[in-house]
């Protein structure tokens, strides 16, 4: 048998507020790293309130064809890559509650020049025999 490396590796990371962060600890489903109090671990973490981009907004829609293009754009650097359509790019892209959330930075002329998705995951948590849900925020 020949073992080929990976074409690709996942990457994932979770950037959860303060709120969310100490309810997985709380019920054991995250790690305090050792030697960290709670309140270091967050510190450490911490992520702004707001994002504070000029001419960040939710995306539409009308930015469809021009989260493709940025996004075809960019995986052009890569050996492997997907071919997105628009209605691909709709479905996974556009907003949804509880699903997904897409935010586009636009320029003066209304030009799309960034975007930034995540999709919402939810969890379900069992300690002494209670059920928690929790809810992570994954970035697309």
């Amino acid at each position: 048998m020949i073992r080929r490396p990976p074409r690709s590796t996942p990457l994932y990371s979770s950037a959860a507020s303060d709120v969310y962060k100490r309810q997985v600890h709380g019920i054991g489903f995250s790690e305090v790293p050792e030697g960290c109090t709670l309140d270091k671990a967050i510190e450490l973490t911490k992520v702004p309130e707001s994002a504070n981009i000029p001419g960040m907004r939710e995306m539409t829609k009308e930015d469809v064809p021009q989260v493709r293009a940025l996004l075809s754009e960019y995986l052009k650097k890569f050996t492997l890559y997907p071919i997105f359509t628009e209605e691909g790019i709709a479905h996974w892209l556009l907003p949804r509650k509880d699903i997904v959330q897409t935010f586009v930075v636009v320029d003066a002329e209304n030009k799309a020049t960034d975007f930034v998705s995540y999709h919402i995951v939810p969890y379900n948590a069992l300690k002494a025999g209670i059920e928690y849900q929790v809810t992570f925020p994954y970035k697309s």
